[in-house]
């Protein structure tokens, strides 16, 4: 039966919802428009696919445009239908004038994200888009869906810049989570750490950590001949800076991806399985040492010190480990569940064990 591509209208709102709770987690339904404009895949009278766009005004007075939703019905996957609709809604954003069109994908959804990078887009980090949006970078977020959606990369086609640098872009990772640890100390009213020099080394402890978790990842990497890079999930900072506001800590660590544009996560899967193995180990042996030290009986400022490593590389290993579902599937215990239950069993338990320590 033929599949027809016609724009979205006003009365198909209820079928496009219908479809989108087939596609997509409960959770995230109600962030999802199912309004015009954009495209709808039919096949008979029934929709089977559906793209939801925006336009909307970008710095210096140039037009814009967002794809905010792609989904396909199960039963016509590997048809063609997500590529027809994607042409269909770059042909009509580039009709309206826009010069730039954005999207964000979380970055194990490789089924979109090649729908992306196979036509001229790309991911653009956070210094990238300093350098394309300046201060009016959370303007583009709200209009892209980009606030708060952790895990979620922003890809762009318009924006002509240099390959941004992996390094600056995991030391910001770890540098945004310190500070986000002073926020907390700071909040709680912790005065052992509010000097600017101990805020300082608060900043540079966290970021170490990051760091450790990061070399972990890299070496296990490198051991399975693949080429990655890092990634920040500059989106969930305002997740992390609301939980400090709180006296809590929400990590927002990134992580590594494949270097090349396209991939398949299913053909990486063991490859990306061992990195986050190599990612969570260091950390959770970092939690095993705090805790053996603290047993030392140290003098106050080691004691304070060992205790804030301690709850740090916890609260980081917890959330990498522990989580492996919706909304939080970006860390890398997804990475490990899918490679291996019984492996992501074994550490999540060695994980609780060390949350039990005293």
């Amino acid at each position: 039966m033929t599949i027809v591509i016609r724009p979205l209208q006003a009365t198909d709102g209820r079928s496009l919802r219908h479809l989108f709770r087939r596609a997509f987690n409960w959770m995230k339904l109600p962030f999802l428009p199912a309004h015009p404009p954009g495209f709808v895949a039919i096949k008979g009278e029934q929709i089977c696919g559906g793209i939801v766009i925006k336009i909307f005004s970008l710095p210096g007075g140039q037009r814009g445009g967002t794809i905010l939703s792609l989904a396909t019905a199960p039963e016509v996957r590997g048809q063609g239908v997500g590529q027809r609709l994607v042409e269909a809604a770059l042909d009509f954003l580039q009709d309206q004038g826009c010069h730039q069109v954005l999207t964000c994908v979380e970055g194990h959804n490789t089924s979109s994200s090649q729908q992306f990078a196979t036509r001229g887009f790309r991911v653009l980090s956070l210094g990238q888009q300093w350098r394309a949006y300046g201060w009016r970078i959370p303007y583009i977020w709200y209009k892209t869906g980009h606030l708060g959606d952790i895990g979620h990369l922003l890809w762009c086609r318009g924006v002509d810049f240099s390959p941004g640098r992996p390094e600056v872009a995991w030391l910001t990772s770890g540098v945004g989570n310190g500070l986000a640890v002073a926020l907390m100390l700071w909040r709680r009213g912790a005065t052992d750490f509010l000097s600017w020099s101990a805020l300082g080394l608060v900043v540079l402890m966290v970021a170490g950590i990051i760091g450790l978790r990061e070399a972990g990842m890299g070496w296990v990497a490198r051991w399975r001949g693949l080429a990655t890079r890092h990634y920040g999930w500059e989106s969930g900072s305002l997740i992390a800076i609301v939980v400090a506001l709180l006296g809590g800590f929400f990590p927002v660590p990134g992580n590594r991806y494949p270097a090349q544009r396209v991939w398949r996560y299913r053909d990486l899967r063991s490859h990306l399985g061992w990195m986050a193995l190599g990612g969570i180990v260091p950390i959770l042996l970092l939690v095993y040492g705090c805790s053996w030290g603290l047993r030392w009986g140290l003098p106050d400022p080691a004691t304070n010190w060992l205790r804030l490593a301690r709850l740090t590389a916890l609260l980081l290993v917890g959330w990498d480990t522990l989580v492996p579902v919706y909304p939080f599937n970006c860390f890398n215990g997804r990475r490990l569940w899918q490679w291996h239950p019984g492996i992501w069993a074994s550490v999540a338990i060695l994980c609780l064990i060390g949350i039990s320590l005293p």
